[in-house]
């Protein structure tokens, strides 16, 4: 299996996915009953008196979630479209572009790190997302991460060469469904005129993290 290659088909699908939808809609789905217990749950534990990172932040319903509730929450994601986004509906929040593999943020960084849905895409599988995690979480602090429940149902759905991936892929299909072909993208894009950097970029000064050439 050709991991870089399913890697960017899974990137190039969430932007698809988030370009389908908006900051608004994702809002709603917190009010739903779940959701708010969920909530409920995590808010007994997480700490109010330090950083928490959400990684794959995606548009970002969660971490505007947290941060109404004045939690100190930083998001990265590592599809750049749906960042800019999530600056636009709140350009207060602090964001990243990076990818959960390789954060730019020194050992110790966070007191609790918070994944919904993310690590269950990589096809190579969580473990090296995971230690990225405990490297970054100080000593003490909590993971929460999210993944659906292992049955054949899921194992389907999240197969990237399964056919219904392999239709979503077929440049036919894509036409007579109305969407573009795949394009080859460029893995980083060009972020220097955005403002949301420089926030980043002060933030990471301010906390001592290093810096990075994928920072918003």
């Amino acid at each position: 299996m050709d991991l870089e290659a399913v890697n960017r088909e899974v990137k190039r699908e969430f932007e698809e996915e988030w370009a389908g939808t908006s900051v608004e809609n994702l809002l709603i789905t917190n009010q739903y009953p779940r959701a708010k217990e969920e909530f409920a749950c995590f808010e007994k534990f997480l700490p109010k008196d330090d950083l928490i990172l959400e990684a794959g932040c995606g548009l970002g319903p969660k971490l505007i979630y947290f941060t109404q509730k004045n939690y100190s929450m930083v998001g990265v994601d590592y599809v750049f479209s749906a960042l800019e986004r999530v600056h636009q509906y709140n350009p207060k929040l602090t964001l990243a572009q990076t990818d959960v593999h390789a954060l730019p943020f020194p050992e110790s960084s966070f007191g609790a790190y918070l994944s919904y849905g993310v690590v269950e895409h990589f096809p190579q599988g969580p473990q090296q997302a995971i230690l990225e995690a405990h490297r970054v979480l100080k000593s003490g602090g909590l993971i929460f991460m999210m993944v659906p429940a292992d049955n054949p149902l899921s194992r389907f759905v999240y197969d990237e060469q399964n056919f219904l991936h392999k239709l979503r892929r077929n440049g036919l299909i894509r036409k007579l469904m109305g969407k573009p072909p795949l394009q080859p993208q460029e893995e980083t894009q060009p972020i220097s005129n955005y403002t949301v950097e420089r926030k980043c970029v002060a933030f990471s000064r301010h906390r001592n993290f290093r810096s990075s050439t994928n920072n918003l």
